[in-house]
């Protein structure tokens, strides 16, 4: 599936340092895709980083073509996002 990003996305990723290649890593294998308002979708996944453990959240919307990234960042607070099953 085709990934497109918007401008804020793409200044977003910049800015905190988070590289495309993990995006679409995160979107095509996600711990946890979470529904989110205005037919939104949140890929979300844990990783090590060093001795700390980060959530990565992608927020995008899903098309009949295309996934667009709304924005994505990294948090240290895991449990505030996850959501137990």
């Amino acid at each position: 599936m085709k990934i497109e990003y918007l401008l804020h996305a793409e200044n977003q990723l910049k800015e905190r340092q988070i590289s495309k290649k993990l995006i679409e890593k995160i979107l095509s294998k996600p711990d946890q895709v979470v529904d989110a308002r205005f037919n939104r979708k949140i890929a979300q996944k844990v990783m090590l980083e060093g001795k700390f453990k980060f959530l990565y959240r992608v927020i995008y919307i899903v098309s009949e073509s295309k996934t667009v990234v709304i924005t994505a960042y990294k948090t240290r607070n895991i449990k505030k996002y996850w959501v137990e099953k």
